[in-house]
């Protein structure tokens, strides 16, 4: 991944890297301030031991660390092209060369097209990263299930 492309991803909250966690135990016996933690981040089962969590982010998972509630933790980086793909639903036009590598001085002056040409592919609406973030949370999910349905030993095809 390019280091404009980093910038450009840092700029506008948009996330690459996620944490993929275990617990350490059911969700029944997690103390209240940290249930309401994992809840939030999308854990609902309460009868599995080892329920795996995908993805959160660092802060997450470094808080629930410190309180020993998570084993295994991976970090999950994700491909450019994914995170392009989710751009490029939202902008088709929009291409990492499009992107200057110097900040451009930008003027302050109200105007009637928020999106000009300069504008478009260097910032992007918070509720626009909101809703890459989590299509590409989703994606990340979804490739994470599919990957755990073939074990080892397991046939994939049930006769």
């Amino acid at each position: 991944m390019s280091k404009v492309f980093q910038n450009f991803l840092f700029a506008n909250k948009i996330e690459s890297i996620f944490y993929k966690a275990s617990l350490r135990r059911s969700l029944v016996d997690v103390p209240h301030t940290q249930k309401t933690i994992l809840e939030s981040i999308g854990i609902k089962s309460r009868k599995l031991n080892r329920v795996h969590i995908l993805p959160i982010n660092k802060k997450t998972a470094i808080g629930l660390l410190k309180n020993k509630e998570l084993v295994n933790v991976e970090v999950v980086k994700v491909d450019e092209d994914v995170i392009m793909s989710e751009i490029k639903k939202i902008n088709p036009d929009f291409s990492v060369e499009q992107i200057s590598a110097k900040p451009e001085q930008v003027n302050i002056e109200p105007t009637e097209d928020l999106l000009d040409s300069k504008a478009e592919n260097t910032f992007i609406s918070p509720e626009v990263s909101e809703y890459i973030n989590q299509n590409i949370r989703d994606f990340v999910e979804n490739e994470y299930r599919l990957a755990r349905k073939i074990e080892p030993g397991f046939s994939a095809v049930r006769h």
